[in-house]
Parts: structure tokens; C-alpha cells; sequence
């Protein structure tokens, strides 16, 4: 993607939306339907039980080359 911007995440995933960005609300329903596509899709792709908020939160922190060796570690 070629930033990491709300609308620009919304818009490349194709998710629901008012268009109207720095909303409050608008905002906070753009970031829901965000965080449910993204739980889907990791559902999807990793195991269950890394889909969990401790796990993500883990996640957060960790820089992208090394990305790959820390999901493996935590299966």
C-alpha cells in the first residue's frame, strides 16, 4: 500500500465508507470495518490464537524485515 493513512486503506480494500475523513464517527466506523477486515484476513493466514489483541500488540512492535521469523517463533 502506498502509505498507512485511513482513507487510503479504506480505499485500497475497497471498505465501507462515508468518504467524509476526519470525522469522528466516520472515522471511528472507517477504522472498525478496518480491524474486521484484518482480523479476517490474519484468521485466514495464521494461526487462530495469534489473532488475538496481546498477540497484535506484539506485533506492533516488531520492524518488517524481521516480520516473518516473529510469527514463526510465536507458532
Amino acid at each position: 500500500m502506498p502509505n498507512h493513512k485511513l482513507g487510503t486503506l479504506v480505499r485500497f480494500l475497497s471498505l465501507p465508507s462515508t468518504g467524509d475523513f476526519h470525522r469522528a464517527l466516520a472515522d471511528a466506523e472507517m477504522t472498525a470495518h478496518l480491524m474486521v477486515r484484518m482480523l479476517g484476513d490474519l484468521g485466514k493466514q495464521l494461526d487462530a490464537s495469534l489473532v488475538s489483541h496481546e498477540a497484535l500488540t506484539k506485533l506492533q512492535r516488531v520492524p518488517k524485515k524481521t516480520f516473518a521469523a516473529a510469527i514463526t517463533r510465536m507458532n
